[in-house]
């Protein structure tokens, strides 16, 4: 089945997805460690070789299409800018990342303190829990309870308002609850006795809230990446304990990503069983999906985003919305109610939405968010600006920060910034990171709290100097 145009296009996405994966091995070999920018490359890799390759085969030899992706001659001719466009964009990702923005000076003024106490750290994650779980009975509230919100959990996903929410802002401090098990779970892993009953309950109370967050908000993703950023968390920390690239950490994080990618592929199932609907009645669209393998029906909608990106910039509909999604973006961490009425635009999901199928969400990636940003120019200035993010960001990371704490925060960044590949709006992006800019000022904050009471007992946790500390090569 389809057509030798077709089966072409897909070789071209699988020979440089080799290429890709042949480059970043080198790597590894030749500095032995981990970078920040590695992740988001595999990601890159992921959204733009073995995506676009996985579903046009899947078309040619079992005639299986999700998304309603065109192929037709005008389709075709997109997928093939959109592969060079691709290309474009990997080679201006790594130029941005090789600028060295680095600068010693600001760093070692920047670093919150020289110590930090874990009895500080625990009392940030009590505070920061509370204020999550504060959030989450505010936004679920007019749901009637904090359960009664996960019957529409998909329908909230999907951008269909169920009702009038005056609290709909403090959904994004329920996430806040995340970000406590990550202190509590870190805590403990630096600890040198064994863990408290108080340290237990921490754990199990903030872990329970977490997931009724990820119900609440249908947040397939989100469950998945709890898990893998605590394993790429300790993964790093090993990695500067040891001073070494350690395979078997890979070779772990590699099978629990894929096995957490194929429960995200039926986590529809799963998330009905858990609001106790009947899964026998899935929509037909569900049950389309089982035709295809687990890739294109989950990700695919990355090549009908960019098609569509593609079609609404040649025909005069986009290409200069830059100034919209940055207002967007800035507007995104205050309340609606507060956001003039001439400062609030839709966002860049629900206008691809619009222009697409009109009916459920399309998200937007990377590459179609640059050309209804600004066009084919933005595949030049938007990779090497976020290279150059990445670089920095990594650089604030470079300091040799043993303590766990350190490590789960630079996991959960890295999945934020890996994320934008395939999810990528300004807005949804600026809410993503509005909770860990929170629950990290906590942190700061509490730590210049000297608290002399709690001193004495602190003793039994470990106590990481942070002086010292290397630079990003």
């Amino acid at each position: 089945m389809g057509t030798a145009s077709v089966f072409f296009l897909g070789m071209l996405y699988l020979i440089t997805g080799v290429i890709y994966i042949f480059i970043e091995v080198s790597r590894i070999r030749k500095y032995k460690r981990t970078s920040m920018m590695l992740f988001i490359r595999l990601m890159y890799i992921l959204i733009y070789s073995i995506v676009p390759t996985a579903t046009y085969f899947d078309y040619y030899f079992n005639g299986y299409l999700p998304y309603n992706i065109y192929l037709n001659s005008s389709g075709l001719q997109q997928g093939y800018l959109l592969f060079i466009l691709s290309v474009i964009g990997y080679f201006f990702l790594n130029l941005g990342y090789k600028v060295n923005t680095y600068k010693k000076n600001l760093m070692s003024t920047t670093d919150i303190t020289n110590k930090t106490n874990p009895r500080n750290l625990t009392l940030s994650g009590i505070i920061i829990f509370i204020i999550g779980f504060i959030g989450l009975y505010l936004w679920t509230k007019p749901y009637g309870s904090l359960f009664g919100i996960i019957p529409y959990a998909s329908d909230i996903r999907a951008g269909r308002e169920i009702l009038d929410n005056p609290f709909s802002f403090m959904k994004e401090l329920a996430p806040l609850l995340m970000y406590s098990s990550y202190i509590f779970i870190a805590v403990n892993i630096d600890k040198k006795k064994k863990m408290s009953l108080l340290q237990l309950t921490l754990i199990l109370l903030s872990v329970f809230w977490t997931i009724v967050y990820m119900i609440s908000n249908d947040g397939r993703m989100t469950f998945v990446a709890f898990f893998l950023i605590i394993i790429l968390g300790i993964m790093r920390r090993n990695e500067l304990k040891s001073q070494q690239f350690i395979k078997k950490n890979w070779m772990k994080l590699l099978i629990i990503s894929s096995v957490g990618f194929y429960l995200m592929s039926i986590s529809d199932q799963i998330m009905d069983f858990i609001r106790g609907e009947d899964t026998a009645a899935t929509s037909n669209v569900v049950l389309e999906k089982k035709e295809g393998n687990i890739i294109s029906n989950e990700l695919g909608y990355t090549i009908k985003s960019g098609q569509v990106a593609l079609t609404a910039y040649q025909n005069g509909e986009s290409g200069n919305r830059i100034f919209i999604d940055m207002i967007n973006g800035l507007t995104a961490w205050i309340p609606a109610r507060f956001v003039p009425s001439d400062l609030q635009f839709m966002n860049l999901y629900e206008f691809n939405t619009l222009l697409g199928n009109g009916r459920y969400t399309q998200p937007t990636d990377f590459l179609s968010m640059i050309i209804y940003d600004l066009g084919y120019i933005g595949i030049i200035i938007i990779p090497l600006i976020f290279g150059m993010i990445i670089r920095i960001v990594e650089s604030i990371f470079s300091m040799n920060k043993n303590l766990t704490y350190y490590n789960l925060l630079y996991g959960l960044i890295v999945f934020n910034l890996a994320r934008i590949i395939a999810y990528a709006d300004l807005e949804i992006i600026s809410r993503g990171f509005f909770y860990i800019f929170i629950g990290h000022l906590i942190v700061k904050i509490l730590n210049r709290i000297n608290f002399n009471f709690l001193n004495e007992k602190s003793k039994q946790y470990q106590v990481i100097d942070y002086n010292d500390f290397t630079e990003v090569k």
